[in-house]
């Protein structure tokens, strides 16, 4: 236990509390090793690091010296961390009573690089790691650590560390959770910005459902519009989306996904706000060809040219050059007529 305590940064802290008890027992009772004192998890410890052939007649004072100077300095290499300086993309936002994970790696600054490696999740100034316990509400799944259910006091900052025997590293998550009024089942301050454009299909995500889908991945996700169900059949659910057929402006407005997730025998709702800005789209025009128009251009045989294609039109339109309906270089590839196209 000591030595895991070590490898998390537990540090001098972590010794104290170890040996404390022990050393209290072997002052009273200096004559008698540690081989005679009960059975707890210190004495143990201590029963471990005394040589065979003076479990019985060494000191504890003696033991006590020698395994803190070996151990200290180990927590010394463990306790250099570096910090990963927080931004704004590592900032989460729940609505309270509902369920939240953050991911350590998902932002791929951090990496499990060696099989030492150890990932642990903190609140920002505890010393207490999230333990990996499923039966509590804040709980470290690999290398996540999950809200179930977040509430108002969980706001704030949370850190992830990655040490082993020689580094450490560590990154700054915040998490803020809010309320909706009373009157309102949509939160415009924490809603998230998507856009769209008209006479276009397009879509609505659903962001960051796929932690919640893991173990039950047909989960189906309901969509609202000003908090009505959407029933129009330009609307189609699929999968994370929203589908929209023939967007128009009065497609513009507030929207909320919402998706249960079920855990110990718990249901909770999974959901999102999101403010939709439709765009007007520009009038599609057909590209014009300005150069040449269906005249004839005379030169002398032999002589180089360079013909000006001018069009107008949008990037995505393709200008090519044909010779009686055929692409050029279809038409002279049994030729040895040299020709390049410039763009």
């Amino acid at each position: 236990m000591s030595i895991g305590a070590s490898n998390r940064g537990a540090g001098f802290q972590a010794l104290t509390t170890y040996f404390r008890p022990t050393v209290a027992v072997a002052k009273s009772k200096a004559n008698r090793g540690v081989c005679c004192s009960s059975g707890s998890v210190q004495s143990r410890f201590l029963q471990w690091w005394l040589p065979p052939f003076q479990k019985c007649s060494m000191k504890v004072t003696t033991l006590f010296s020698c395994s803190l100077t070996t151990m200290f300095l180990s927590s010394i290499k463990a306790d250099h961390c570096n910090v990963y300086n927080w931004s704004s993309k590592l900032e989460h936002f729940v609505l309270e009573g509902q369920p939240v994970t953050i991911n350590c790696l998902s932002g791929k600054m951090l990496n499990l690089e060696l099989k030492e490696d150890s990932l642990t999740w903190y609140r920002a100034g505890s010393h207490a790691p999230v333990l990996e316990d499923p039966a509590l509400r804040i709980q470290q799944r690999a290398s996540s650590i999950w809200f179930l259910p977040a509430i108002l006091e969980d706001s704030g900052f949370y850190e992830c560390t990655i040490r082993n025997s020689t580094h450490c590293s560590k990154m700054y998550f915040k998490l803020t959770v809010f309320q909706n009024s009373r009157d309102s089942c949509f939160n415009g301050k924490f809603a998230l910005t998507q856009y769209v454009f008209t006479t276009l299909n397009g879509k609505i995500v659903c962001p960051d459902l796929n932690y919640f889908r893991e173990e039950n991945p047909i989960l189906t996700v309901l969509w609202y519009k000003d908090c009505k169900l959407i029933e129009d059949r330009r609307f189609e659910p699929l999968d994370n989306y929203l589908m929209i057929a023939n967007i128009t402006m009065e497609d513009q407005g507030n929207y909320t996904c919402r998706m249960p997730y079920y855990y110990m025998g718990k249901q909770y709702n999974v959901s999102r706000d999101i403010t939709l800005n439709v765009t007007e789209s520009l009038p599609k025009k057909p590209p014009e060809i300005f150069f040449p128009r269906n005249h004839s251009i005379e030169v002398d045989l032999g002589s180089n040219i360079i013909i000006d294609c001018n069009t107008s039109g949008a990037e995505v339109d393709h200008v090519f050059w044909t010779v009686n309906n055929s692409y050029i270089d279809q038409y002279y590839k049994h030729c040895k007529t040299v020709f390049e196209i410039y763009e």
